[in-house]
């Protein structure tokens, strides 16, 4: 528990502070000193590093409770350290996050960087010829712990190029290096386990636009853009995808990708929900009301509605089509019943004024 306090609880930072008072109270004040000069300088360590040959030299380790050992080596500045019984590992039962807190506060010296520590963290999740891996790798908060050993080997044996971290992992290294790769990072997979699920790495890339970070290529951009919009549309919010697509850095594709999800989803039916969705896409985004009954008159000619298709040309600003279409089929479709009519009725009328001149000139 006193060994948990001083890599940091699950829910907190470290309680330095915490663990020297437990220490002075059960009268164990040399482990409250050393407690207290945890954060100081390298000579510390050196001297408690110098400690632990000595017990090793003598053999007294079994004399010793391994989690006062796991401190003594933690204070040192060892994350592994090898004994006549043992080897003592202080990252050994540590999630990826107190690992790297652990090298923070106790492997590197103050005016470390942040860089300089996720090179030291890298180096002892990955392992190398001098050190072998004694932290774990820093995998999404999806992975089950019991999953670890066969996601490595699968890893190994793959030997993929693209190493699955957790997204946290991924905004520090960013925060390191300003170069770092954003296709990585806004992986769906340093997340969740669903890899078609955009929603945080399309919210997130507009922070780091915010920010500055505008080293994603294009055709990223246009697959976070549009695999948001389409997870968006899925599930019915075809408006709020348009708001997603609106955000496409080019105005042509812009608007086709717009236009074309209006044309989608719009329709004829004027319910309280299409008004609202209308209202919301009219007043809020600005689309352009033109394209909203362009998209309708699309929908009316496809299912024959020829006076709904001319009224939303007209309102479209499309005259020239609504002239021709108003020409072509419906006044054309009216002069078949109306023309006859009228020559009958003209006929008549001609006929009755003959009659009555006759009449009037006869007598």
């Amino acid at each position: 528990m006193l060994y948990n306090n001083i890599c940091g609880s699950n829910k907190g930072g470290v309680c330095v502070c915490v663990c020297v008072c437990v220490c002075v109270c059960v009268g164990d004040h040399r482990l409250a000193l050393l407690l207290s000069q945890a954060l100081g300088s390298q000579f510390c360590r050196d001297l408690l590093a110098l400690q632990l040959s000595d017990w090793n030299s003598m053999q007294t380790y079994s004399f010793i409770e391994e989690e006062r050992l796991q401190i003594f080596a933690l204070l040192a500045g060892k994350p592994v350290w090898q004994s006549t019984d043992g080897c003592i590992n202080v990252c050994s039962e540590l999630d990826w996050k107190r690992c790297v807190a652990v090298h923070l506060w106790y492997m590197m010296p103050p005016t470390a960087s942040v860089a300089d520590i996720l090179s030291k963290y890298e180096s002892a999740f990955q392992g190398s010829e001098e050190v072998k891996r004694y932290a774990c790798p820093p995998l999404p908060p999806y992975i089950d712990e019991v999953e670890l050993l066969g996601l490595d080997e699968e890893m190994d044996e793959t030997d993929s190029k693209k190493p699955l971290y957790d997204i946290c992992f991924h905004l520090l290294k960013l925060y390191s290096d300003r170069h770092y790769s954003l296709q990585q990072l806004l992986d769906p997979s340093t997340l969740t386990a669903d890899h078609l699920d955009y929603w945080l790495s399309w919210h997130l890339w507009n922070v780091l636009q915010a920010l500055n970070y505008n080293h994603l290529s294009t055709s990223c951009q246009g697959l976070l853009h549009a695999s948001y919009a389409s997870q968006l549309e899925n599930a019915g919010l075809w408006e709020k995808a348009i708001f997603v697509l609106l955000h496409i850095p080019d105005s042509g594709r812009r608007e086709s990708a717009v236009r074309e999800m209006i044309n989608l989803h719009c329709s004829l039916e004027e319910t309280e929900e299409s008004m609202e969705k209308e209202q919301f896409l009219t007043e809020k985004l600005l689309i352009p009301i033109q394209w909203i009954h362009h998209a309708k008159a699309i929908r009316a000619c496809r299912e024959g509605d020829k006076c709904s298709e001319a009224l939303h040309l007209y309102k479209a600003g499309h005259w020239n089509h609504c002239q021709r279409l108003v020409i072509q089929h419906l006044a054309s479709a009216e002069l078949q019943v109306v023309l006859p009519l009228s020559l009958s009725l003209l006929y008549q009328t001609l006929n009755i004024g003959f009659y009555e001149t006759k009449k009037v000139t006869t007598c």
